[in-house]
């Protein structure tokens, strides 16, 4: 960790329901083209929310 460097809990949240999303999609019971969609989304908000 750097000195002076936080990182705010809304980053972490959304960081940790995309890895989520990606990991787990059998979780909130979502098959077929649902499932794809889990993945994909997952993948997007991890990506937007390193890019802010």
């Amino acid at each position: 960790m750097l000195w002076g460097v936080t990182t705010p809990w809304n980053l972490l949240l959304a960081a940790g329901l995309g890895g989520w999303l990606m990991a787990a999609p059998a979780v909130p019971g979502s098959q077929g083209t649902a499932a794809d969609s889990d993945h994909l989304m997952g993948a997007l908000l991890i990506t937007v929310d390193d890019y802010w």
